[in-house]
């Protein structure tokens, strides 16, 4: 799972998996293996502090719409919240 990448610390016991984060994200390479992951990845990337790749994100062009722009906007509001 691609959160092992940013240093997450992943248990699976059954159906339940905990999850033990990072103060902060670091930017990283990482696939789209498929639609809501894909989302879940970009959403994530936005919080690292540096550039985050997402390929094969041919699942997140088909699956919403113009998400770049939207993701953009989201982006900006919440650096401005912060300031």
């Amino acid at each position: 799972m691609s959160l092992h990448v940013w240093g997450a610390n992943i248990k699976v016991e059954g159906n339940s998996a905990t999850i033990e984060g990072v103060e902060k994200f670091s930017a990283a390479r990482v696939s789209a293996p498929d639609l809501r992951a894909g989302a879940a990845l970009c959403i994530a990337g936005l919080a690292t502090d540096g550039i985050t790749i997402i390929d094969d994100i041919v699942y997140i062009q088909r699956g919403y719409e113009r998400f770049e722009e939207k993701t953009e906007k989201s982006r900006w509001n919440h650096r401005e919240s912060i300031q």
